[in-house]
């Protein structure tokens, strides 16, 4: 029993089998070993023995590579394809797998599928539309990937618009990405999947906001998937629109905190200037992350200037905990005179703020900060009198 633990053990750990793969030369016997690596047991291994196989091959091992594409495991695939596109066997592998298409076994055909996405091939295109009918959902959904891949047709996006009531969610999403990839107006036509009732769907038009309307936009950004809304507001990372900004902005307020650091990412990217206050108030955000995440913003918008106008804000602000925050922001993003900026706080009336003053100046020894903190020194609260007679070197209370 223990000596079958053992073997079971060796053959879950693929280590040593990866060194070996990695170690292949180019001699015949290396490259009989690198295709019986192809069907390890661990997909790791056997896509490092293709990519070596991509290298050295010749013929022979294409010619074994084509026998072995469709008994493969469905991940190494993808893999398999571009080491057969390596050795020149590109059309010799389009032909089988247009063939394999029409099998009775749902796992060839959706093997079959996955050749023809990795091979890109126009000629694909008849094969691939007649496959969106196949009873396999998984088989729709790879043709569609396959299809979007190529360029239209005029036949192609239309065959694809086919399955917008498909029944199976993946397949629905698949189909979003197929419109984004094949139409020249994509937006129209992905406002129906808008209201769908798969947020798998719905995330697909998230993460394609370029397509979108602002109206679209401002839909997904009040999903009820958290998830939907998050992804939306990434998405305005990387393709900014600051006719957005008040939508945006109201997600500072959501109740989800990935949705509020999205936000703040997004106002940051877009240089929204506007959006100084409701940025301010998230440094008091319950979450550290959101925190971060808006000081990080501020500092996108505003750059050098931030030091200032967070003083100023600092200086008319009621809230203490915000007060507070603030002055640890300023200690972050000051560059210069770092104790000229937060002198005016540690006269506040809250401790706390005394002491963040105290705090920020400890990083800084090189400030001119001995004068704030003998005032400190001096102070009523027996935290903010200690920290500030610890800095100055001098005994506590």
């Amino acid at each position: 029993m223990k000596k079958l633990a053992s073997s079971r053990r060796a053959a879950s750990d693929p280590s040593d089998r990866l060194t070996e793969v990695l170690s292949s030369g180019r001699d015949a016997r290396a490259r009989i070993r690198l295709l019986r690596a192809v069907e390890d047991v661990s997909p790791i291994v056997a896509k490092r023995a293709l990519k070596r196989l991509a290298e050295v091959g010749g013929p022979d091992e294409a010619k074994r590579l084509r026998e072995l594409l469709f008994a493969l495991d469905l991940a190494v695939i993808p893999a398999c394809v571009q080491t057969l596109i390596a050795l020149g066997e590109e059309d010799k592998s389009r032909g089988e797998a247009v063939r394999e298409l029409s099998s009775s076994l749902n796992d060839v055909r959706l093997k079959a599928a996955l050749v023809l996405r990795e091979v890109a091939n126009p000629s694909s295109a008849g094969a691939l539309r007649a496959a969106l009918r196949d009873p396999l959902a998984n088989v729709r959904r790879v043709a569609l990937e396959a299809l979007a891949r190529l360029p239209d047709d005029g036949k192609n996006l239309a065959a694809a618009l086919e399955l917008t009531g498909d029944e199976d969610e993946t397949v629905r999403a698949a189909l979003v990405r197929a419109v984004v990839a094949l139409a020249a107006n994509p937006g129209p036509t992905l406002a129906c999947f808008l209201e769908d009732p798969a947020a798998v769907v719905r995330l697909a038009l998230a993460r394609n906001t370029a397509s979108l309307s602002v109206g679209a936009i401002s839909l997904l950004l009040e999903d009820g998937n958290y998830d939907v809304r998050s992804q939306t507001l990434w998405s305005l990372v990387e393709e900014p629109r600051p006719e957005l900004a008040d939508a945006i902005v109201a997600r500072l307020e959501d109740n989800h905190w990935a949705v509020r650091r999205a936000a703040c990412r997004a106002l940051g990217a877009a240089g929204t200037e506007s959006a100084f206050r409701p940025l301010l108030c998230r440094l008091v955000d319950s979450s550290s992350i959101v925190r971060e995440a808006a000081l990080r913003a501020l500092r996108e918008i505003f750059e050098d200037d931030l030091p200032l106008l967070l003083r100023s804000a600092a200086l008319t602000e009621r809230e203490p905990g915000l007060r507070r925050r603030i002055v640890y922001a300023i200690g972050k993003t000051a560059r210069g005179d770092l104790a000229g900026l937060v002198e005016p706080f540690a006269a506040d009336s809250d401790a706390d703020v005394r002491l963040a003053v105290v705090r920020v100046l400890t990083d800084r020894p090189q400030t001119n900060r001995n004068g704030i903190l003998k005032e400190l020194a001096k102070d009523d609260d027996l935290a903010v009198r200690q920290a500030a007679r610890f800095l100055l070197g001098v005994p506590g209370d």
